[in-house]
């Protein structure tokens, strides 16, 4: 993998379970995700099982330029 530029637009998403949001991430895609709520949970749906493909990377928190 080529070094991620740091220049990519973030676009912030609230998913509120309450109105039963869905967020699809598309292949290619980085994403972040913060619990606003204590004991908050996820569910997460992929098209391959866990450990399947060498998906994980990890960014600094300030990494991506605001």
């Amino acid at each position: 993998m080529g070094k991620t530029s740091v220049n990519l637009e973030i676009l912030p998403y609230l998913i509120d379970s309450e109105k039963l949001n869905v967020l699809h991430v598309p292949k290619g895609y980085v994403s972040s995700i913060q619990s606003l709520e204590l004991n908050s949970k996820l569910l997460v749906m992929a098209d391959y099982l866990l450990g399947e493909i060498k998906d994980e990377y990890r960014y600094d928190i300030d990494y991506f330029k605001k």
